[in-house]
């Protein structure tokens, strides 16, 4: 009888470690996807000098075909956003100022450094998108951030003036 009990322990304990590692590798593919999207839309912005209309389209055909579907919410209670920051909640749409406490699927900010060489303005973005641990048979488990910056440019209007 000390048999069937010890074989019950050991088949319940090889199955926590497949799910613990099924759960890991779950996180790690769904990370690993949304980083490189997150580089992506990065080179965007730096190949089109900033959020305009052409970089914005090309982003949202991206995630779009990308299959790019998380949302979450844009403002992190311990780090204060200080300028406005464009969030997206339909790939189809045009960006409008986020909100807290709504869910998009990415937030832009863009961060203004005056006095560059006396008149120039330098500027960067800073993208966030969303990645979900979800499992299958458990479910959406929780969403994190991944958060990048793009490299310092000077603003298109001191660029073309």
């Amino acid at each position: 009888m000390k048999d069937v009990y010890g074989s019950t322990w050991t088949l319940q304990l090889m199955i926590g470690f497949i799910l613990l590692f099924v759960a890991f590798l779950t996180l790690t593919i769904s990370y690993s996807k949304v980083f490189s999207m997150k580089n992506e839309v990065i080179s965007i912005l730096e190949k089109y000098r900033g959020y305009n209309d052409t970089s914005s389209t090309l982003i949202n055909n991206f995630l779009r075909n990308s299959n790019y579907t998380t949302t979450g919410t844009c403002f992190d209670d311990e780090n204060p956003v200080e300028n406005p920051m464009l969030a997206v909640d339909n790939l189809a749409a045009n960006p409008n100022v986020a909100n807290e406490g709504d869910r998009y699927l990415f937030c832009i900010e863009q961060e203004r450094k005056e006095g560059f060489k006396d008149t120039l303005t330098r500027v960067n973005y800073e993208v966030t998108l969303f990645y979900r641990f979800n499992l299958p048979i458990i479910g959406n488990i929780a969403t994190f951030r991944v958060k990048g910056k793009t490299t310092d440019m000077i603003d298109r209007e001191d660029f073309f003036d």
